[in-house]
């Protein structure tokens, strides 16, 4: 969703279960779609959003063999990504040329060409990974967290995916989805049932835990990029809860604007005071939550500031999908 309050819908032909912005290039607002098709061919499909013309444009595919449930693109070279299947089959794949091409690469009816993808690495047999995400830090190692059956495992990609951790607690119970704390790149957050659980990745140990984060399973956590100690939940309870790791006793704000199954909550990673919410309900939610954010709106009232609760609401819901939304991302780019 783009523009001027107006949504700009780009239709790949193909159910897509998953989406993720290229982190590596903040100069242009970048995603990569994964198709979800059983019986049809799947793949990656390269986008960009046009500012100036408000338009999506397909700037490059990439032929998958298997239907795509989640991707993780490299948060520092462009053309690294890993993608995981229905059937917990987890791939670290090579998109060649995927950071070189441009718009302008199109041919002359506006065609975008298609490549197809090189294999680097495969998760071992048995890992069952539905989900991973990369570790983002400056220390150079390319450290991944893949999310499964059999609970949390770490791997380092620079020794060809070598096996180098797991968690544990986690192992007897399947773990929904995780975040990297951004401010203290060791640490993890996962959420698995209903739950919601710290660790310390470098000593293998649970910090935290919230045992009912939600009344029913959560399904997504994501830190505050700018609020140290502060995350995002959402889950089967349609409610999207926000809490202080200093208190974990009561979120500190509870939204609720899904009228089924909350899928993924993901802050700006700009702006916290924005909130991106999606659920099952095919409704698409962009919150404020200024009051709870590292730049609270402020209430000038002679010489003293006062917290202005009333700017925290929904900001717009968007309706224009016809089926479950089980995937949301923000630009790398600032938009502002």
């Amino acid at each position: 969703m783009f523009g001027n309050n107006r949504p700009t819908v780009f239709s790949l032909g193909r159910k897509a279960r998953c989406i993720a912005a290229l982190e590596s290039n903040s100069e242009r607002h970048r995603f990569i779609v994964g198709t979800s098709c059983l019986r049809e061919p799947n793949e990656l499909a390269l986008i960009e959003y046009n500012e100036e013309e408000e338009s999506v444009y397909l700037v490059r595919s990439y032929i998958h063999p298997k239907d795509v449930s989640s991707l993780a693109p490299s948060p520092r070279e462009a053309d690294l990504l890993f993608t995981c299947s229905g059937l917990g089959d987890a791939v670290l794949w090579r998109a060649p040329e995927a950071q070189g091409v441009f718009l302008e690469d199109r041919d002359a009816n506006g065609a975008s060409p298609t490549s197809s993808l090189e294999s680097v690495a495969e998760l071992p047999q048995g890992s069952d990974a539905h989900e991973i995400i990369w570790r983002k830090d400056d220390t150079g190692d390319a450290i991944v967290a893949s999310f499964g059956v059999s609970g949390v495992r770490l791997w380092n990609i620079r020794n060809s995916l070598e096996d180098i951790g797991k968690l544990s607690h986690a192992d007897s119970m399947r773990v929904s989805s995780g975040a990297w704390d951004p401010h203290h790149p060791s640490n993890i957050a996962i959420v698995c049932s209903c739950s919601l659980q710290g660790w310390d990745t470098r000593i293998l140990k649970s910090t935290y835990e919230i045992a009912m984060a939600h009344k029913y399973a959560c399904r997504s956590v994501d830190y505050n990029p700018n609020k140290p100690g502060f995350l995002v939940t959402c889950g089967d309870d349609r409610m999207v809860k926000f809490w202080d790791l200093r208190s974990t006793r009561e979120p500190i704000r509870t939204l609720a604007g899904h009228t089924h199954w909350c899928t993924t909550a993901l802050y700006n990673k700009f702006h916290d005071q924005l909130v991106l919410s999606a659920g099952t309900d095919a409704s698409l939610n962009l919150w404020r939550c200024s009051s709870i954010s590292s730049a609270p709106l402020l209430e000038l009232d002679g010489e003293e500031a006062t917290r202005l609760d009333a700017g925290d609401c929904k900001v717009r819901s968007y309706d224009d999908h016809e089926e479950s939304i089980y995937s949301a991302a923000w630009s790398a780019s600032d938009a502002w």
